[in-house]
């Protein structure tokens, strides 16, 4: 009882509730009464005359029953040839066609209705499904062929559940397959979606052919389109890699096929990494990192990765390339998944980026290194290292360079459990860094200081050190080095371990602060000067 083996046979309606105001107006266009319009599907039957044998108006209970339904004694010419009148209008329309007529149903549904059409079918889901993809997928509206891929997307969803129902899945995922390709971003992205969901849905019980063929198809399309440039991260479709992403993670998935999965990956993504076009090989940099953070892929493919992306910070002749790559290695490295001895490698693969030729470049690689060294996690030497090479990141003669390593030094030096000795050198640098000629910088360092100044735990000499060089920064000629500085004194005065004596000192300087030029500096400095105060007596 399909479409397929019968040449007449036809599929289901129930009434919607509600009227689409374009249905109305399409159909009343063509001399329907408004008043007849109760179903979805009349759209479909409007001037489709070619291989629709007829349709027939019914009670709703009979359409809904499973009983057989004769065919109409001929074929209906037109819509208005049914007779319709106030009575029918409750009742459900059956339509009787073949597989032509079903083709030219699926093409001229209006976009609004076509889930409506689609998922009414009581039986014959098969040649329906299949003509989704044959048909429907080549509609001129992108906006239509957009719906086809939710319907498909639905349609496999609910086979899924069903292992008597696998040769539906399959149809529904390799018309997803073909939505892959269409040249509207937006069906592109539907489809990748649908693809990451059904990923989603797959479990242990799920039939295996279904799960080898979307890995087959998500594979395929992330080697056809590695080197289209149409998307927005080029190269590589990342649609495609973030559905795969998904299946990764997929613990009803056998380990060894996503393990497989994820060196196809590695290598597909790989040689991306050398394509002619630069966005091509940012787009590569960005989807392998984002790889590298997956747990299960194991550490002999992270370190595949990670060879990969410092191959790229070393040797790409764009700025930006690179950038991406060093920002790829420093989330590959802050991830959990990532290894100590990991860890250690990436930070030396990426102190050489900040003697790089381009300011961008070292900007990027400072920041990802005071990332890694402010890692609880990271061992000693590692950390040392980190604080070695943006020590001399501060001495860079770009001031957007000097202003990140400022800042990653500063969250290094708030870390509760790091070595006395190596915050001391922190703090030192700071405070030397608080005499920049550059404003950014000395407000940079300010705000750094004041991080590193509220550790309980620090000694009493550092926490001294910190609130002279902010007392020199209150008097700065800049007004936002001012405001940031008596912010940094206020925290530090509102902690206990900060000692009276040293709070108030801090409570002097925002007195003195309190007249500032400045506007907005003096009602900061009133404002701080009262919470300290109040922390103080409080004590």
């Amino acid at each position: 009882s399909t479409l397929i083996s019968r040449p007449r046979c036809f599929f289901r309606t129930w009434p919607v509730p509600g009227v689409y105001d374009d249905i109305i107006q399409g159909v009343t266009s063509s001399g329907m009464p408004r008043r007849a319009v109760r179903s979805a599907v009349i759209l479909a039957c409007v001037r489709i005359h070619l291989g629709v044998a007829g349709f027939r108006v019914v009670p709703t209970e009979q359409a809904e029953s499973g009983r057989a339904i004769e065919p109409p004694s001929q074929r209906s010419a037109d819509v208005k040839a049914a007779h319709w009148s106030t009575a029918d209008a409750s009742g459900a329309i059956v339509v009787f066609c073949n597989a032509g007529g079903l083709a030219l149903i699926l093409g001229q549904v209006h976009p609004d209705v076509w889930e409506a059409v689609a998922t009414c079918c009581s039986f014959g889901r098969a040649p329906v499904i299949q003509a989704l993809a044959d048909v429907g997928l080549r509609h001129s509206s992108s906006r239509f062929r957009a719906g086809v891929v939710g319907n498909l997307l639905n349609e496999a969803c609910e086979a899924l559940m069903s292992p008597a129902h696998t040769g539906l899945t399959l149809t529904a995922i390799t018309g997803l397959r073909q939505a892959l390709c269409d040249r509207a971003e937006s069906v592109r992205r539907s489809s990748s979606t649908a693809l990451g969901k059904i990923v989603g849905r797959v479990d242990a019980r799920s039939p295996p052919l279904v799960v080898e063929r979307l890995e087959q198809v998500l594979i395929e399309a992330l080697r056809d389109r590695r080197f289209d440039g149409d998307d927005a991260l080029g190269g590589v479709d990342p649609g495609s890699s973030r559905a795969l992403r998904r299946l990764l993670l997929n613990r009803g998935i056998d380990i060894s096929r996503r393990r497989r999965v994820a060196e196809n990956m590695t290598e597909i993504i790989g040689q991306a990494l050398g394509h002619l076009d630069a966005v091509a090989r940012q787009g590569a940099a960005h989807e392998l990192g984002r790889l590298g953070c997956i747990d299960m892929i194991g550490s002999g493919l992270r370190q595949v990765i990670t060879e990969k992306l410092a191959r790229v910070v070393r040797v790409d002749l764009e700025f930006f390339v690179r950038c991406v790559a060093i920002t790829s290695l420093g989330k590959l490295a802050s991830s959990d998944a990532a290894e100590t001895d990991l860890r250690h490698a990436i930070i030396e693969k990426l102190a050489p980026a900040l003697r790089d030729e381009d300011c961008d470049v070292r900007s990027c690689a400072a920041e990802a290194l005071g990332g890694l060294g402010s890692l609880p996690s990271v061992s000693a030497d590692s950390r040392r290292a980190v604080v070695a090479e943006l020590a001399l990141g501060l001495r860079d003669p770009e001031p957007y360079v000097r202003t990140f390593a400022a800042e990653a030094l500063g969250k290094i030096g708030g870390l509760a459990s790091i070595d006395p000795g190596m915050r001391e050198g922190i703090v030192q640098r700071l405070a030397q860094a608080t005499r920049d000629p550059d404003f950014e910088v000395r407000l940079f360092a300010a705000v750094a200081l004041g991080k590193v100044g509220v550790v309980a735990a620090i000694d009493v000499g550092i926490r001294g050190a910190i609130v002279k060089a902010l007392t020199r920064c209150v008097r700065d000629a800049d007004p936002g080095v001012r405001g940031r500085s008596i912010d940094a004194l206020r925290d530090i005065g509102c902690i206990g371990a900060a000692g009276a004596g040293m709070r108030m000192e801090i409570l002097r300087q925002l007195g003195r602060a309190a007249s500032d030029a400045e506007a907005e500096v003096r009602s900061g400095a009133a404002a701080a000067h009262l919470e300290v105060s109040r922390s103080l007596l409080g004590s």
